[in-house]
């Protein structure tokens, strides 16, 4: 509605501007008046109406805006597993709140999860992985495009990682690493050194992973694990302390044949187990294996074994199809990498007669020597309480921890006689 301060003003103006021209104030003075009053009426009644449509679309705007976020939100909110206690209690910060959680319920995305001291807990992922927190570990979960992932912001995780669909991928985050597998089992650990830099440890059980840091990738086979400080390229190395020796011994054992000039044997580890019983760790050679005609190798003993287990040297297994007197492997399972390098670590548990009892419960053994030309490096893995009364020849190396006592000698021979 036009107020009557603005319409006062508009007819003052409008006689001004005819008294201007030299007309006089009369019937067409009133008409005039009266169609400009109305025309300035519509004008103004239009604008209103421009006014309002132009708030309404702002408004439409703002809701549609406020819809897509609130989508958006809900993508990003949405669950993604579940939250399962094995004992103590955890505790989930959403937005900045934290909340202590004791029983099963879903996990949305974005959430981070942390143990407590002296709890542990699950969390069962929807491509059907699971995740085993250790205690005094923070964990934040998204589902991504590409598949679940996890950054580990303190303390371990163990990964069960479900096979992945075609172009997903599970991956797990540290700070300056990355771990992609497309279905294995293997553990992430986040540590801090004293100078306060990041370091990740990837240990793998099965499967393969892909460990990413500082610009490097590695791929982690089974047995293996990986290291990296955080901006750093990743160091493999084996899983189990007795594949690393082997390898170490391998090493050695070149190097010193080439300062003697003799030839390298097949370095071994002898672990004590009982009075007679022993695991034996020792190199061979492919040239070893005998062929079948049927598709496999075979590697004859001279004693049955039950358990025993093939390496190649970068630590993948290869699965023992037959046990007792002979090995038997497919051939197909040496790939190019194993026939490069012409070598295997096999492991033999519980070989009888190793070492010899006597009546005065010392334990000997007695090393195969006649080989003048080559030198090979065995080493004894005894209980740390162990006690050396004498031992030829003289130890190149001996080390003490408080479980173990490893000493290394260097033979005059090809090997340890377990095979034929």
């Amino acid at each position: 509605m036009e107020s009557e301060s603005h319409r006062d003003i508009l007819d003052e103006n409008l006689k001004k501007l005819l008294a201007a021209a030299g007309k006089e104030d009369s019937a067409f003075q009133a008409r005039l008046l009266g169609a400009v009053r109305e025309e300035v009426r519509k004008e103004r009644s239009v604008i209103l109406r421009r006014r309002v449509f132009r708030g309404l679309c702002a408004a439409t705007g703002i809701a549609a805006v406020l819809a897509i976020a609130w989508f958006v939100v809900g993508l990003r909110t949405e669950n993604v597993g579940q939250f399962q206690p094995i004992y103590g209690m955890a505790e989930v910060v959403d937005g900045g709140a934290s909340r202590t959680i004791m029983s099963r319920e879903p996990i949305r995305a974005g959430w981070s999860i942390r143990t407590l001291s002296g709890s542990k807990a699950a969390v069962l992922l929807k491509d059907g992985s699971r995740l085993t927190l250790a205690p005094r570990t923070v964990v934040q979960i998204v589902d991504g495009k590409r598949g679940p992932a996890v950054a580990l912001k303190a303390g371990a995780v163990d990964v069960e990682a479900a096979k992945q669909q075609a172009g997903k991928r599970l991956m797990i985050e540290t700070p300056g690493s990355r771990v992609t597998t497309l279905g294995t089992v293997f553990s992430v650990r986040l540590g801090t050194k004293p100078d306060g830099t990041r370091k990740t440890r990837v240990g793998v059980t099965s499967g393969l992973v892909e460990f990413e840091s500082g610009g490097q990738t590695v791929r982690l086979p089974a047995h293996t694990e990986g290291i990296a400080e955080e901006g750093r390229s990743p160091e493999k190395h084996l899983a189990s302390f007795e594949l690393n020796e082997m390898l170490r011994l391998i090493g050695r054992n070149e190097e010193l044949a080439g300062r003697l000039n003799k030839r390298a044997g097949s370095p071994a580890i002898i672990q004590y187990q009982d009075g007679s019983t022993a695991t034996i760790w020792t190199v061979i050679r492919l040239e070893d294996l005998g062929g079948t005609g049927m598709g496999a190798r075979t590697l004859r003993l001279k004693s049955p074994a039950a358990g025993a287990k093939l390496f190649t040297l970068d630590g993948r297994e290869i699965p023992v199809m037959a046990q007792g007197r002979s090995l038997q492997v497919k051939a197909d399972a040496l790939d190019a990498g194993a026939l490069q390098a012409a070598r295997l670590i096999v492991e033999l548990p519980d070989v009888k007669g190793v070492f010899q009892t006597g009546d005065d419960g010392t334990s000997r053994v007695r090393l195969p020597s006649g080989a003048a030309d080559t030198v090979s490096l065995i080493q004894f893995h005894l209980p740390g309480t162990a006690k050396i009364g004498r031992i030829l020849p003289e130890p190149v190396e001996s080390t003490r921890t408080l479980n173990r006592l490893a000493v290394t000698v260097a033979s005059e021979t090809k090997g340890l006689e377990v095979f034929e």
